[in-house]
């Protein structure tokens, strides 16, 4: 990416918030005025339906944790213009993603993901209290109502619900509950304000308005969860005989079937884990509880609550890993298959940390540059064999 680009980018988002500086109001004047290509993409950026547009864009390319601070800060700051957003966080970004095209530079190809070891994205399965079934990823945004009354709003890649008013007669409570397939990874915002990021073969089970004493859901696979403080209500995350009760915090919990064992991560806050016959444990930021059915016993440990957590900001954080363990992490997103030519290649330990997004080649590559492995995709099969 070239300077200049950036300079570019930096002086439309000026003129769209109306703070440019005096220098940069004539850098921009001049170059619109060295040819009629840049007056004209100045024209077209910077016009009301392209701002809507762009606008548009941004909502498949931010995570919708952002978008949620961006509303919270503009209802309390009514002032705030809607465009001053998009001229800050949209504008340099589509520049610099290609989206807008600048006069006079070479445009490069966009990169094709083939469908074997394409990374994951939005997908997920809504079922309703009703039996309804409805496929996120086939839909556009929506908004729809559950018996009870609750507001239910898709919109880019998280699914919100909201209670306006609760009556004074007693209702039944009323559940929904959210698949994640293999490949896929959704954001949830529950009607009291917590925000929960499921990820690849994960399920979430939940009242779509909490009531009573206690606010409580079931989890399968992983999901971290941003939990609403509310001091007369604790959240309590179920899973399988485990549970984990907060009041107000940020963690992580991990309980696929397959890894035989639940893993609670704190980040922020204060958290407990409780087994039926076992002593509760109590977290502190940066530990890790784990219960293994079979010991009967919680386990404490401090972490990288960065690594563990890396899954929900788009990184894969995997260190000095049996190949085995991460091939059965990276197949829940990459929807492929492993086959193993020769046993003894499992236990062999890596580490690395990517990007999320990317295609599964380059990961298999890192692996094979180490001289211990041979790996080889075949459609949506991986095949390690020794070198």
């Amino acid at each position: 990416m070239q300077q200049q680009d950036f300079d570019i980018a930096s002086w439309f988002a000026g003129y769209l918030a109306g703070n440019l500086t005096s220098e940069q109001h004539k850098a921009l004047e001049e170059w619109c005025a060295t040819s009629a290509d840049n007056q004209a993409l100045f024209d077209k950026v910077c016009c009301g339906g392209n701002i809507r547009r762009l606008s548009t864009m941004a909502d498949r390319y931010h995570r919708q944790e952002r978008w949620w601070r961006i509303e919270e800060k503009i209802n309390r700051k009514k002032k705030i213009r809607w465009y001053k957003w998009v001229a800050v966080f949209v504008v340099p970004l589509a520049i610099a993603w290609g989206l807008l095209e600048i006069p006079g530079r070479e445009k490069e190809p966009e990169p094709v993901l083939s469908e074997a070891g394409a990374p994951g994205g939005a997908k997920a399965v809504l079922h309703m209290a009703d039996g309804a079934v409805v496929d996120l990823a086939d839909c556009a945004g929506f908004s729809l109502k559950e018996k009870d009354g609750t507001q239910i709003r898709k919109d880019s890649a998280c699914l919100s619900y909201r209670r306006d008013t609760l009556s004074g007669e007693p209702v039944a409570v009323v559940y929904n509950r959210l698949d994640i397939p293999r490949g896929g990874e959704y954001a949830l915002k529950l009607s009291d304000g917590t925000v929960v990021y499921l990820n690849a073969l994960s399920s979430l089970r939940f009242p779509v308005a909490f009531q009573g004493e206690c606010r409580e859901v079931e989890l399968i696979g992983e999901a971290y969860f941003q939990v609403a403080k509310d001091t007369a209500r604790p959240f309590v995350v179920r899973v399988g005989e485990a549970q984990v009760r907060v009041l107000g915090t940020a963690f992580n919990v991990s309980a696929y079937p397959d890894d035989r064992m639940v893993k609670t991560t704190l980040e922020s806050g204060s958290v407990e884990m409780k087994v039926a016959d076992l002593e509760p444990v109590r977290l502190h930021p940066c530990q890790q509880a784990v219960f293994v059915p079979g010991n009967r016993r919680i386990d404490v440990q401090q972490v990288d609550v960065a690594a563990e957590t890396a899954w929900k900001n788009g990184m894969f954080d995997i260190r000095n890993w049996p190949l085995v363990k991460i091939m059965d992490y990276l197949a829940r997103w990459y929807e492929i298959e492993v086959f193993y030519r020769d046993e003894s290649v499992k236990e062999i330990k890596f580490g690395c940390y990517v990007n999320r997004y990317s295609e599964i080649q380059p990961i298999l590559e890192l692996f094979e540059q180490t001289g211990k492995i041979r790996a080889e995709l075949k459609g949506k099969t991986v095949v390690f064999s020794t070198k």
